[in-house]
């Protein structure tokens, strides 16, 4: 699942700065919901940030 949402770099710098943060609150609620681990929901934050 993690890996079909919001792929790539290039997706983070193109995003608003709204938009990336709706898309981190969008995995909060997947790992809150036990979908995705602490560890997947970091790794997809740093990835959408460009960190």
């Amino acid at each position: 699942m993690l890996n079909n949402i919001g792929k790539g770099k290039s997706a983070a710098s193109a995003a608003t700065p709204l938009d990336t943060a709706s898309k981190i609150k969008r995995f909060a609620e997947l790992r809150d919901s036990g979908i995705i681990s602490e560890e997947e929901f970091n790794t997809k934050k740093k990835q959408l940030l460009g960190i």
